[in-house]
């Protein structure tokens, strides 16, 4: 018996709903039903249409998938999403949500920049003494440079051969001046990222997402105690399940500049 007969009732018929219709599976996301029906192409089209976006108890509605086999009928499958509620969070098997992810990455800043060396503090501020003391011990003769001078601010013409006119660098900014002569320049500090991945089931109450550039603790766990952390604007975007992912990272450094970012 060919498909043609064996279809002829469906084909003349209005649509009709299949015994295996109204299956359902849970995933992260939530309830997943799909729904079967068979009919005729004019028929099919015009059913899917009234089906609605969203369904009081199965939830949002997906994309249709049709099908024709070799007899002319059509098959519309179509899944609906109930998605979890509460607090919004997407439920994950053997995952935490949210999760962390830590990387590390390196940073090269300038010497003098470093606060051990007495020309900042810890928070990145001048101290001014010690950088006019440096800054004229730079611009001083070479053989006063390699002893580590430079001159009396107090005496309009130091003379180069006249020790009476020149002044020593402190300590550390001694150690400073040492790696200049080296040529060194800059140095290297491992700056930790941190990055929150959230999953939401529903685009995130905009109170969650973050709009700016500051100076923040990145959530949870035990981070490198040296270092302070800027947080990014968060980034959002919806995935094809519906679900939305919010990511936020933290960028750690030794100091960040307290006047340009708010806490």
């Amino acid at each position: 018996m060919s498909n043609t007969v064996k279809h002829f009732g469906i084909i003349n018929s209005d649509v009709i709903e299949q015994p295996e219709s109204g299956s359902w599976y849970v995933t992260s996301e939530g309830k997943i039903t799909t729904l079967k029906y068979v009919g005729n192409e004019t028929k099919i089209l015009a059913f899917e249409k009234t089906l609605p976006n969203v369904h009081q108890d199965l939830g949002d509605k997906g994309f249709p998938k049709f099908d024709k086999d070799e007899g002319g009928v059509w098959t519309l499958e179509i899944q609906y999403t109930l998605r979890w509620e509460g607090d919004g969070l997407a439920v994950f098997p053997n995952r935490i949500n949210p999760y962390i992810q830590l990387t590390t990455q390196d940073i090269q800043k300038p010497l003098e920049s470093n606060f051990i060396f007495m020309l900042v503090t810890h928070e990145g501020l001048p101290i001014v003494e010690n950088i006019e003391a440096f800054e004229s011990w730079k611009n001083a003769p070479l053989f006063r440079r390699v002893k580590f001078q430079y001159s009396d601010k107090n005496i309009s013409e130091p003379a180069v051969e006249n020790d009476a006119h020149w002044l020593t660098l402190g300590e550390w900014q001694k150690k400073l001046a040492m790696r200049v002569l080296c040529g060194q320049d800059s140095y290297l500090i491992g700056s930790q990222i941190v990055t929150q991945i959230t999953v939401f089931t529903s685009r995130p109450n905009p109170g969650l997402v973050n709009k700016d550039y500051k100076i923040s603790t990145p959530p949870g766990g035990s981070y490198t105690s040296n270092q302070k952390y800027l947080q990014k604007p968060s980034s959002l975007s919806q995935g094809q399940d519906g679900n939305w992912t919010m990511t936020d990272t933290w960028t750690g450094a030794d100091y960040w500049d307290t006047g340009i970012y708010d806490a």
